[in-house]
């Protein structure tokens, strides 16, 4: 159950936001019809087929708005560091056609992650392959997460956030989403783009 107060928090002083990261200029506060028109254009990327594709972070969790960013999470048995460079980067561009940030990550396998998610305090070993932009050289990289370093799910400053076991929206080796995840973000307390008409919103990078 969200707990986003929107009379507190009303979707015009957010949506209209965008945050300035080194790679892309302009990555806006998520809304969801953007992000499935987003996910929908990555079904056609050679290769994303053969993954499980999981939403966890933010968007899943009690609290997703406001956010700037969407975490996803691939996994297959067997790692392929060339096709998931190429893939990870596709899938950004993808986002950034629309100022959509997705962070990405692959697992081999997302149970780690579903414990971790369950006991956010505490640190875990979770180990992760992920796109990292190379300043020096303007390109993306690979980085394996080292096994010996472990990670908090939950930041201190976001202790009212409870984040749920990974929302599952697309299966090994498929080329469509799981029409009952997409209804999830559907659902949810994200705001639609229309929102950003409002005249009181409030626009700033």
């Amino acid at each position: 159950m969200s707990v986003v107060d929107l009379e507190r928090y009303p979707y015009y002083l957010f949506v209209k936001m965008s945050k300035r990261k080194i790679y892309h200029d302009k990555c806006d506060c998520i809304c969801k019809d953007i992000l499935i028109d987003r996910l929908n254009s990555i079904l056609q990327i050679p290769n994303f087929n053969k993954y499980k594709c999981y939403i966890v972070g933010r968007v899943n969790s009690n609290t997703p708005f406001p956010t700037f960013d969407c975490d996803m999470r691939l996994t297959h048995p067997e790692k392929n560091l060339d096709e998931l460079k190429e893939l990870f980067i596709k899938i950004k561009e993808k986002g950034f056609e629309k100022n959509i940030h997705f962070d990405l990550k692959y697992y081999t396998d997302i149970e780690p992650w579903n414990i971790a998610a369950e006991n956010p305090d505490n640190l875990h070993e979770i180990n992760d392959v992920s796109p990292v932009y190379d300043i020096s050289n303007n390109k993306w990289e690979l980085v394996e997460r080292n096994p010996n370093a472990k990670l908090r799910v939950r930041k201190e400053k976001h202790k009212e956030i409870t984040y749920y076991k990974a929302l599952l929206i697309k299966d090994e080796n498929s080329t469509t989403y799981i029409p009952e995840s997409i209804k999830v973000l559907e659902d949810s307390v994200l705001p639609n783009s229309s929102e950003k008409d409002d005249e009181r919103c409030i626009e700033y990078n």
